[in-house]
C-alpha cells in the first residue's frame, strides 16, 4: 500500500471522491484515498439523490443549482453514468402562510437565476394529476430540478479521481491518527502506517470516531431515516414525461419517481439515534430493518395525498442513518486548534451539495473557497456542543424542510444551556430570550401583563412596540443590557502589543488606555473578525465580539501568534458583560465611583478604563458604534448580580431601563456598523466589505495585507447599508434587492431605525450599483420598495452625541 501522499482522504463516500476529482482538475494527484469498504458504500449507497432548488439558506440553492449542472457534465468527462434525471419539482401549499412563505423564497431564487413559479391549484393539478388537491391551494415550480442515482454518482467521481492520478484503496480501516513534527499526519491503519501533509475526514457516519482520534469532538449524530419504492404505477406508466417530484407540508412527505413507481417517505414521528458501532460493517450486505409502524401516521396522509399509493405494493424499505449536525446544515473546513486537518462531512442529501466539493477543493489547495462557506463553517459552533446537545437540537427537526421558517426564529430544543447569573432576574422582568453561540441572550423586554415570548410573524410582530420603547430610553436616557454572551479573549505576553498589530489590518493606538475597532483578515483577505480591542497594557490586550465568533475568532488568534511570545486565553463565560447605552451613561457610572473624572474629557470614546464601581473591580470601554455613549462594563462574571443591582439603583433617577439585544441591533444599524457572522464572514473578501475607513491597506506590515493588492473591490460585492422606503415589513435579511428590474444581491440583515424612523438594511450588492446614493429597489414578501444606498450613517452622522 502507498504509505505516504500529500492529501489523505478517508472515506470513499461522494465527498471524500467529489473533493479528490476536483483536487485533480487544480493539480493535486498526490492524493490517497483511505476507504474502509467499497468505493460508494455507508451514507453513499442510500441515500434518495433527490435535487430540489427550494431551500431557506440561498447557499444550498446555488449549490444545488451548481450540482445539476456538474453531473451531465462529469458524466460527460468520465464516461460514468450519474443517473441524472431532470423532472421538476412541486412543493404544495394548504395555507396562505405557506403561499407567503414561497413568495419570500421566490426573491432568493431570482438572484440566483433558478427558475421558480408560485402557481395556484389548477397548474398544480395540471403539473402532477396523481395528486389529491384536498386542502391545496397553490404550489412552488421549480422545473430544474431533478435526482440522480447516488451509488453511480459516487462512482463517476471516483473514477475521474483515478484518471487523474488519485489511489483508492479500499478494505482499510483507519485506526488512529497523530501528528508529526512537520505540521503533518501519521495515519494508523490495519494494513500499515500512512504519511500525509493534510488529512481531510470525509467519514461519514465514522466520521465523528475518526474526529475523536486528534481529540475533536465533532457535533454530529446520526438518525434513522427511512423512504419505500413501490411496484409500477400505472399512471405513471402512462406519463409521457417524468413525474415532477412532490413535497407536502402537511404529510409532511417527499416522492418522486423511480422506474414506473415512486420512491416516498413519510416522515418519522421522532428520530431513532443511533451510533456507528451499531452498523456492523457498514450495511455492506443491505439496508437496516425497515420500520414503517414509526411512520404510519404520516404514511397515511401520503396515502390521501397520492391515492395512487394505496393501490399498489411496496417493492423495498430502505431504512439507513442519516447525519445531522444541531442546524441541519454540513460540516466543512479545518478544524480548530489542529494543523491541517480537514472535515467534510454532515452532508444530509450530500448530492445536493455536489457543486460544494470544488470550493471545498480550492480551500484546500488555494487557501481560499471562493465563495462564502461560513453556513457550513465547523467552526460556526461553539464548544457548548455535545452529542446529546446536538441530539436535541434535531429533535423533530429531521423533517424541517417542511417547516415554514419565520424571520427572527429562534430555537428552542436545547435550552437553556449556557445561561449566565442574571439569567432567572432577567426572566423574571420580562426578558424574551435568543440563543447566539449557545448562550441567553436578552432579546427584548415584555412590558408587564403581556405575554414574555416572540409570535411568528412575516412581518412586524409584537416586539416591535416594546423595542421600539428600549431604543427611546437609550436616545433619552440610559438602557442596560446583559452583554455576557460576548465572545472575549485576552493576549497575555511581552509580545501582545506587536501581535495585536500584526493582527489588526488597522492601525493600533499609540498608547494604552485606548479602545477601537480592530478588522481582522486571513492571509488571502478573508475578514476573520471585527473586533473590539481594549489595549489595557504593553503586555495585556482584551478582545470582544459577538458570541457567535467564539470558535472562529479563537482558532483564528492561536495559529496566528504561535511563537509570538503571547498566550490567549479564553474569557468567554468567565467575564461578565454589561452594556451601558445612553447620554444619561457618565452620570450613572459617576455614582459609583465619584472620585474618578469620567467626563467626555477625561473619557472620551476610544478610551478604556480600569476602576472600582462601588465595591466591584471593572473595566470600562467608551464605544461609539450605537451612535450614543455605550460604554462596555467587563468584570469578573462572580460580580455580575452585584453590578447589575448597582446600576440599576444608581440609574432609577436618570430613566435606566433593561434593554436587549434588538435594541442593541436596531442602533448598530443606524449607526452603519455591520455584524460579523451576519453580514461578514471568514469568507468575505476585505474589498467587499465595506470596511475600508477600519483598514489602512498603507500600515507596514499585518496579516492579509498582502492579498489587498489583489483583492480589487470593483472585481466583487460590496456590503452597503440601504434605506428602504414605504414599507410596513422590514427586511430580516435574503431580500432581493434590483437595479432597474435587475438583481444586484441580496439583504445580509435589516430591521427598523427607530431614532430615524427608518427601515434599514445591509445587503450585499454588485460593485457597480453600490455607489452612494444609487437608486434601488428591495423586494419584501413580494413587493417592491424604493430604496437608496447611504452614504455613511443615518443617526448622528457627525457623532456629536459621542461627545456628551
Amino acid at each position: 500500500m502507498k504509505d505516504s501522499a500529500r492529501v489523505v482522504i478517508i472515506g470513499a463516500g461522494v465527498a471524500g471522491c467529489g473533493i479528490a476529482y476536483h483536487l485533480t482538475e487544480m493539480g493535486w494527484s498526490d492524493v490517497l484515498i483511505l476507504e474502509r469498504n467499497e468505493v460508494a458504500t455507508g451514507a453513499s449507497a442510500y441515500a434518495a439523490g433527490n435535487l430540489p432548488h427550494f431551500a431557506e439558506n440561498p447557499l444550498v440553492a446555488r449549490l444545488v443549482s451548481e450540482s445539476t449542472r456538474l453531473y451531465p457534465e462529469l458524466e460527460a468527462k468520465t464516461g460514468q453514468a450519474t443517473g441524472w434525471m431532470k423532472s421538476g419539482s412541486l412543493r404544495l401549499a394548504e395555507t396562505e402562510e405557506q403561499m407567503t412563505d414561497y413568495r419570500r423564497h421566490a426573491a432568493k431564487a431570482r438572484a440566483l437565476g433558478v427558475p421558480y413559479e408560485v402557481i395556484g391549484p389548477q397548474q398544480t393539478r395540471a403539473l402532477c394529476p396523481l395528486v389529491d388537491m384536498e386542502g391545496v391551494i397553490g404550489a412552488v415550480w421549480t422545473p430544474e430540478d431533478g435526482n440522480i442515482d447516488p451509488a453511480s454518482v459516487t462512482q463517476a467521481f471516483a473514477k475521474g479521481a483515478r484518471d487523474g492520478g488519485v489511489t483508492i484503496r479500499r478494505g482499510v480501516k483507519v485506526t488512529g491518527l497523530r501528528p508529526t513534527p512537520t505540521r503533518g499526519w501519521r495515519i494508523e491503519t490495519d494494513q500499515g502506517p500512512v504519511e500525509a501533509e493534510i488529512v481531510v475526514n470525509a467519514a461519514g457516519w465514522w466520521a465523528r470516531q475518526v474526529s475523536a482520534m486528534v481529540g475533536h469532538h465533532l457535533p454530529m449524530t446520526l438518525h434513522q431515516h427511512q423512504y419505500i419504492v413501490t411496484e409500477a404505477i400505472p399512471e405513471i406508466a402512462a406519463m409521457e414525461s417524468r413525474m415532477p417530484m412532490l413535497r407536502d407540508m402537511w404529510a409532511p412527505l417527499y416522492a418522486r419517481q423511480e422506474g414506473q413507481g415512486l420512491l416516498c417517505s413519510a416522515y418519522e414521528s421522532g428520530p431513532l439515534f443511533m451510533t456507528p458501532e451499531m452498523l456492523g460493517d457498514g450495511l455492506a450486505d443491505g439496508p437496516l430493518p425497515g420500520d414503517l409502524d414509526r411512520s404510519s401516521e404520516s404514511l397515511e396522509r401520503c396515502v390521501r395525498r397520492i391515492p395512487a399509493l394505496g393501490e399498489v405494493g411496496i417493492r423495498a424499505v430502505v431504512n439507513a442513518p442519516v447525519m445531522r449536525s444541531p442546524d441541519g446544515e454540513p460540516l466543512v473546513g479545518p478544524v480548530p486548534g489542529l494543523d491541517n486537518f480537514w472535515v467534510a462531512t454532515a452532508f444530509i442529501g450530500g448530492f445536493m451539495y455536489g457543486g460544494v466539493y470544488r470550493y471545498l477543493a480550492a480551500w484546500l489547495a488555494e487557501g481560499d473557497p471562493g465563495i462564502d462557506l461560513w453556513p457550513f463553517d465547523l467552526r460556526r459552533f461553539g464548544p457548548h456542543i455535545t452529542a446529546a446537545y446536538t441530539a436535541k437540537r434535531i429533535g423533530k427537526r429531521h423533517s424541517a424542510s417542511t417547516d415554514i421558517v419565520y424571520p427572527h426564529t429562534e430555537p428552542k430544543a436545547g435550552r437553556p444551556l449556557r445561561a449566565g447569573p442574571l439569567y432567572d432576574r432577567l426572566k423574571a422582568k420580562g426578558a424574551v430570550f435568543g440563543v447566539r453561540g449557545g448562550w441567553e441572550v436578552p432579546l427584548w423586554f415584555a412590558p408587564e401583563g403581556t405575554e414574555a415570548a416572540d409570535k411568528p410573524a412575516f412581518g412586524r410582530t409584537n416586539w416591535f412596540g416594546p423595542v421600539g420603547e428600549e431604543c427611546g430610553a437609550v436616545r433619552d436616557a440610559a438602557g442596560l443590557a446583559d452583554m455576557g454572551s460576548l465572545a472575549r479573549f485576552e493576549l497575555r505576553g511581552p509580545g501582545a502589543r506587536a501581535a495585536l498589530d500584526r493582527l489588526s489590518a488597522g492601525r493600533v493606538p499609540g498608547e494604552t488606555g485606548k479602545v477601537f475597532a480592530a478588522p481582522m483578515l486571513t492571509e488571502s483577505g478573508g475578514v476573520a473578525g471585527l473586533v473590539t480591542a481594549a489595549l489595557l497594557d504593553e503586555d495585556r490586550v482584551q478582545l470582544s465580539a459577538w458570541a457567535q465568533a467564539e470558535t472562529c475568532l479563537g482558532d483564528h488568534l492561536r495559529r496566528r501568534t504561535d511563537g509570538d511570545d503571547v498566550t490567549v486565553e479564553n474569557l468567554s463565560g468567565a467575564s461578565g458583560c454589561l452594556w451601558l447605552v445612553g447620554p444619561a451613561a457618565r452620570a450613572i457610572l459617576a455614582k459609583l465611583a465619584p472620585e474618578n473624572d469620567l467626563s467626555p474629557t477625561a473619557c472620551p470614546v476610544g478610551s478604556a478604563v480600569r476602576i472600582e464601581l462601588d465595591l466591584v473591580p471593572a473595566i470600562l470601554l467608551f464605544m461609539g458604534d450605537t451612535g450614543e455613549v455605550s460604554v462596555q462594563i467587563h468584570h469578573a462574571v462572580e460580580f455580575s448580580v452585584a453590578l447589575y443591582g448597582l446600576l440599576m439603583e444608581a440609574g432609577a433617577d436618570h430613566g435606566l431601563r433593561d434593554v436587549g439585544l434588538r435594541a442593541l441591533l436596531s442602533l448598530r444599524m443606524e449607526k452603519g456598523w455591520p455584524q460579523w457572522g451576519v453580514d461578514l464572514s471568514l469568507h468575505t473578501p476585505a474589498g467587499a466589505s465595506g470596511l475600508d475607513a477600519m483598514i489602512d491597506a498603507k500600515k507596514p506590515d499585518f496579516i492579509g495585507r498582502d492579498s489587498l493588492s489583489t483583492v480589487s473591490s470593483d472585481k466583487h460585492e460590496r456590503l452597503v447599508c440601504l434605506a428602504v422606503e414605504g414599507t410596513e415589513a422590514d427586511c430580516s435579511g435574503l431580500e432581493l434587492v434590483c437595479r432597474d428590474g435587475e438583481p444586484v444581491g441580496l439583504v445580509t440583515s435589516g430591521g427598523y431605525g427607530y431614532r430615524t424612523e427608518s427601515s434599514l438594511a445591509f445587503a450585499r450588492i454588485a460593485a457597480a450599483a453600490a455607489a452612494p446614493g444609487t437608486d434601488l429597489t428591495v423586494e419584501i414578501l413580494g413587493e417592491d420598495y424604493p430604496a437608496r444606498v447611504l452614504d455613511g450613517p443615518l443617526y448622528d452622522p457627525e457623532g456629536a452625541r459621542l461627545r456628551l
